[in-house]
């Protein structure tokens, strides 16, 4: 299974460091932000903010190339420093049945397809703080990526955006150095020029890599013992699949065996055997002769004989039985500490280090003579591997749909080839709710807390033919029978082939045949008419479309998220500005006491009574003000979006935590 992952990867709650682990100044900063807060309800917000979280990016690619594949990604690692990536991924462990903190994914993807008639156009929702994105451009095993800057709403590219191009045609050469890192990255390397590109992010950091270049594909371990999967990266397809679990035990150091049957997986004085197809290992061994065997890494050399990098250097590793014993190769000290080694077809042996800007150098394994040959990488480097990618590409088309299997989502599907994931693959959308509308609440929004995204399922022509609602029910405070549903502005009923996935339980929301609610001029989706039925589980709804949609429609449509309050089907309740469905009353219940007189979903100083936010969130507790809980939330809506656009992220000072569910 294409792009298989070991967790559900949320983006939303990135940081673990807490407000108690903070520098004494910036808990006091936080606790004066605290104290200053003020009773949402006595703050003058601005009359035109919508509370939107979010930025609209349009990207254009210009690219006539056929055989041209893009996968465009969130590229979340300008948050994160490693140190605040190694602790959140401890959080992770630590609270690993925590609803919103069930993993962290630094490269997170919006769109995988390709151009129609030389053009591809994707408009993305991001998180409105949302520094970059990173488009990567292959075609067959030809791999170029760039970063684009999001402060612009159209970004115009074309295939020569792309500045480096690692095709043996362009280059010359068909040998690579991978690289791996602690923030999950993996970076190619011509040993020629020093150019680099990245290919992808791992689901979590590692230090232990390897490349089978029979097969042409990289095998990765994450960094610790409780991310025991053996992935598997196939270069001609661009996706990870999953190998199996690899056991308990971390991996520090890895290489494939000269037949290309196992990974050597080590970690301390230990070595483990492991199958390549199913991960399971096979053999134990141990390292003795070798001063410090913290770190570093192993390789083959083309003579079969097994070497090994540590702190105190790199070491020829002699076989003696179940044990390795080590001699030490350079006689002069390295200028740095050797992390990731891999010996490239000259019998030289490669050696890196984990600075944040790595550096290379070549040793020749005889003579322990070594020499500079790459400086400044501009990424640490935790493991290294070399290998041959001079193996063509299989351009067979199984299904028949004009895109080859290599670059279709669907191989065997002649209707659907492409996907698009809003906002992306692995990021909530959390819909928070007050729903005593039209009167006052108390402003915790936590009466509703749905968390959902949307899986495009794209034929050939980029058109939209299928698409899945995945959703959660968060928190359910509300004591009341609450639906909820998505209203599809741009379409009609009749757009909709049939929805399937509607949990209903109820009796007051009437369905047509296709699956769409009843005397609506929009089509309108009722996911459930009582949320509280459904508890955390991740449920799914799916929408088959009477005829594909042309991405000049799709790439349009608004989709409106609304709750449905007490089983009363005309109450509904909406983010600001926007409007009721055909079957919705704006005037509910309007009176002298109402919160809600304009019928604009905000109260009469600027308050919502929804909230949609792009990415998971911490649900305050009962009857704790939304200021109470995220310190940056007032200043924020105050300056109408401008501020503190990541209010809402657990980074240091921003949450107060023990008023928290």
């Amino acid at each position: 299974m294409k792009k298989a992952l070991l967790l559900s990867l949320i983006f939303g709650l990135f940081l673990s460091c807490t407000p108690d682990s903070l520098p004494i100044d910036e808990q006091n900063q936080t606790e004066e932000i605290a104290e200053e807060s003020v009773d949402l309800s006595d703050v003058e917000f601005p009359a035109d903010f919508d509370f939107g979280t979010t930025s609209l990016v349009t990207l254009l690619i210009q690219d006539s190339d056929p055989e041209a594949h893009y996968n465009i990604y969130l590229y979340n690692v300008d948050l994160l420093n490693p140190a605040q990536y190694a602790q959140a991924n401890e959080e992770v462990k630590t609270n690993r049945e925590k609803v919103g903190l069930d993993g962290i994914t630094l490269l997170d993807e919006i769109y995988s397809g390709s151009s129609k008639d030389g053009v591809l156009e994707i408009k993305a929702e991001v998180p409105a703080y949302t520094e970059r994105l990173y488009i990567r451009r292959r075609v067959g095993k030809s791999y170029q990526g760039t970063f684009v800057r999001v402060e612009q709403s159209v970004v115009n590219l074309s295939s020569t955006s792309f500045d480096k191009d690692f095709s043996s045609k362009s280059t010359g050469q068909n040998e690579y150095l991978v690289a791996v890192n602690g923030l999950a990255e993996v970076y190619l390397i011509s040993p020629s020029t020093g150019e680099t590109v990245l290919v992808d992010i791992l689901p979590e950091g590692t230090h232990a890599v390897a490349y089978d270049d029979k097969d042409q594909v990289i095998y990765a371990i994450g960094e610790d013992s409780f991310f025991e999967l053996l992935r598997r990266f196939d270069l001609a397809t661009g996706e990870w699949d999953d190998v199996g679990n690899a056991g308990s035990g971390q991996a520090h150091r890895m290489t494939m065996s000269p037949d290309h049957s196992s990974l050597y997986v080590s970690t301390d004085d230990r070595i483990r055997v492991l199958d390549i197809s199913t991960a399971q290992q096979t053999a134990a061994l141990m390292v003795k002769g070798v001063a410090n065997t913290e770190g570093g890494d192993l390789a083959f050399g083309a003579d079969e004989n097994l070497y090994c990098s540590s702190p105190s250097g790199v070491y020829h590793l002699n076989r003696d039985g179940s044990n390795y014993v080590g001699s030490k190769i350079n006689t002069t000290d390295l200028p740095f500490v050797p992390t990731g080694i891999a010996f490239d077809n000259d019998g030289m042996l490669w050696i890196a280090n984990d600075e944040v800007n790595a550096s290379l150098v070549r040793m020749d394994v005889t003579t322990g003579d070594w020499e500079y040959m790459w400086n400044n990488l501009e990424f640490a480097v935790t493991d290294l591997t070399y290998g041959d990618w001079s193996t063509g590409i299989n351009y067979e088309d199984t299904d028949g749909d004009g895109v080859v299997d290599v670059q279709d989502e669907f191989p065997e599907d002649p209707s659907l080839a492409y996907r698009q994931f809003i906002p992306s693959e692995h990021v909530w959308m959390t819909f928070l709710v007050e729903d005593l509308w039209p009167f006052l609440g108390d402003y915790d929004f936590n009466d509703t807390v749905i968390e959902y995204r949307y899986e495009y399922y794209l034929n050939a022509d980029n058109e939209l033919v299928q698409a899945t609602v995945h959703y959660r029910v968060v928190n359910d405070g509300a004591g009341m029978t609450n639906g909820f549903g998505l209203a599809f502005r741009e379409l009609s009923p009749n757009d909709v082939a049939q929805v399937n996935g509607s949990r209903m339980y109820h009796d007051y929301v009437n369905l047509a045949s296709n699956g769409t609610e009843e005397n609506q001029t929009n089509a309108i989706v009722i996911l459930t008419d009582d949320h509280s039925r459904d508890g955390h589980k991740i449920e799914q709804l799916e929408i088959d479309f009477t005829t594909p949609l042309a991405a000049s429609i799709y790439q349009n449509l608004s989709v409106d998220p609304f709750l449905i309050v007490n089983k009363e089907r005309g109450r509904e309740i909406h983010l600001p500005f926007k409007q009721t469905t055909d079957l919705g009353d704006p005037q509910f219940e309007k009176d002298a006491v109402t919160g809600d007189a304009d019928g604009n979903f905000k109260t009469e100083n600027g308050l919502p009574w929804a909230l949609l936010i792009q990415g998971s969130v911490y649900v305050p507790r009962e009857k704790v003000g939304i200021e109470y809980v995220y310190n940056y939330f007032q200043l924020w809506a105050m300056s109408g979006g401008q501020n503190y656009e990541d209010w809402y992220l657990d980074i240091p000072g921003h949450i107060n935590k023990d008023k928290i569910k």
